[in-house]
């Protein structure tokens, strides 16, 4: 195994993985630099490679408290 650093904007590989995997790294870079960011990644990936990145869930739907202090009275 070698180690390469180099930045993720300009990466030194063509078609070199399978699988390019990124853990918190989008918050590093500004918005505007995203779209290079994935076209340096795709450029990197073999043909029918995969990019695996994680993605915030969504939020939960807002549910209605319960209990006898939520009860309506009539």
């Amino acid at each position: 195994m070698s180690w390469v650093r180099a930045d993720a904007r300009a990466l030194p590989f063509t078609d070199a993985f399978d699988l390019v995997v990124s853990f918190g790294a989008f918050g590093h870079f500004l918005p505007g630099e995203l779209p290079g960011l994935f076209a340096q990644v795709h450029g990197a990936l073999r043909p029918g490679g995969r990019f695996a990145f994680p993605v915030p869930a969504p939020p939960r739907p807002s549910t209605p408290p319960s209990g006898p202090s939520s009860a309506s009275t009539r």
